[in-house]
């Protein structure tokens, strides 16, 4: 077995190259959330942590999404992202599994509510149907519009309760503001989200 030495004798340590990641509060990635129930958003990690108060203006990263399958099994769910050949199977063809999106986003609004911190860059992910159909919407709509470099900016302004057999659950809804350019923020925020 080799021995692990932290100081070379008389030498300095190389420069590393290595970029740290941000990962936010307590190791955890910088992300929003939308609780469909309640119809809440909240930021965790990053600059900005707790509950939103709406409107909130997001650049969002179409072009840079991820969807796949997620059950969740305990604490985190076990995710199967898709591929380039098709969309992702439950590994064990269970109806558990329910389709996801992971969508990166950028705040650069202060809120005051933050101690003037704006949102900065972070995932928004979600397998609610609610939050699944409005992001088709976007979608849609940035094909429709033909954009193509760059990012749509929306503007979360409410969620609107919808009563089904289950209850009653909540869907956000995005006013489309525009396409703009890519913040500098997303693009290196695309560099360190695995994908």
């Amino acid at each position: 077995m080799s021995k692990v030495t932290t100081k070379s004798a008389g030498k300095a340590p190389a420069k590393s190259t290595l970029k740290k990641p941000d990962l936010g509060a307590n190791g955890a990635s910088a992300y929003l959330r939308f609780d469909a129930r309640s119809g809440q958003w909240t930021a965790k990690g990053g600059t900005a942590d707790g509950d939103l108060d709406l409107p909130v203006r997001l650049s969002v990263d179409l072009e840079n999404a991820r969807a796949g399958v997620e059950h969740w099994a305990g604490g985190a769910p076990e995710r199967v992202y898709d591929t380039p050949d098709g969309d992702a199977r439950a590994p064990d063809g269970s109806r558990d599994w329910k389709r996801f999106i992971e969508l990166p986003t950028y705040g650069d609004e202060a809120l005051s509510y933050f101690d003037g911190a704006a949102l900065g860059a972070r995932t928004f992910g979600s397998a609610s149907k609610m939050v699944l159909g409005e992001i088709d919407r976007l979608f849609d709509h940035a094909i429709a519009k033909g954009y193509a470099d760059g990012v749509l900016e929306v503007e979360v302004r409410e969620s609107k309760p919808v009563k089904l057999s289950q209850g009653t659950f909540h869907r956000p809804v995005f006013e489309v503001r525009g396409w703009i350019d890519r913040p500098a923020e997303l693009v290196e925020y695309a560099k360190r989200v695995p994908g």
